[in-house]
């Protein structure tokens, strides 16, 4: 029928006659009008009703259908267990990232119990200029210490807007600040092994990217 399959029309046809307004008050108005009677008007808004009850049985079957055939559910965080705090790596290249990263963490905290936990991770390009401040100490993630002045200028500007976020609207949210240096041609591989390390749920990285020399941010 019009190129809908049968289950379909028959889905469609029910949810057409759903409300019951006009029949309610065909039925008021008819008894008040000495049309029918009393008996007859109680009859017809219990005949409406009957043909409205099934509505939420037929509308959750069309729901849980379209779910099953969603190429967008894959795509959910299906094996993280709610009980869990959610990992977020959220990456950022500049202080004017930052609002974009608090509007994220500030949709995506959701209760104080068990909260999200946020790696708020800069991306610097490592240049030459960059590599001869480099400072090594020990081990693991936090080893490399970049003493360059703009870095360190732009690292606790970003530091300072998101502090002051947090100091009005800390609830559900612990905040870990991590860093990614390297090439552009590799930072891919650095923010996937920093993910694994990390064992986040989710990676969240800046939108646009043009490569001018160095990194830069392009509407």
């Amino acid at each position: 029928m019009l190129g809908f399959h049968w289950p379909e029309s028959v889905a469609t046809g029910l949810l057409l006659n759903i409300k019951g307004h006009f029949q309610v008050y065909l039925a008021i108005n008819a008894y008040r009008m000495n049309v029918i009677s009393m008996s007859t008007s109680i009859a017809l808004v219990f005949v409406t009703f009957l043909t409205i009850i099934y509505t939420p049985v037929v509308v959750a079957k069309i729901i849980e259908r379209a779910r099953k055939r969603s190429p967008t559910q894959k795509m959910a965080l299906q094996c993280v267990n709610p009980v869990n705090e959610l990992r977020i790596l959220l990456c950022i290249r500049s202080p004017q990232d930052v609002y974009s990263a608090i509007n994220f963490m500030e949709i995506s905290r959701g209760p104080v119990n068990p909260g999200i936990m946020v790696y708020l991770t800069d991306m610097i390009d490592l240049t030459d200029k960059i590599a001869a401040t480099l400072i090594t100490q020990g081990e693991g993630i936090d080893a490399v210490t970049v003493t360059d002045p703009t870095v360190v200028e732009m690292r606790e500007k970003i530091t300072q807007d998101v502090n002051a976020y947090l100091n009005e609207n800390c609830q559900g949210v612990s905040l870990r600040r991590m860093m990614a240096l390297s090439t552009v041609n590799n930072m891919h591989q650095d923010i996937s092994i920093l993910a694994e390390d990390l064992m986040v749920h989710l990676v969240i990285l800046p939108f646009h990217k043009n490569q001018r020399g160095r990194w830069t941010t392009s509407g």
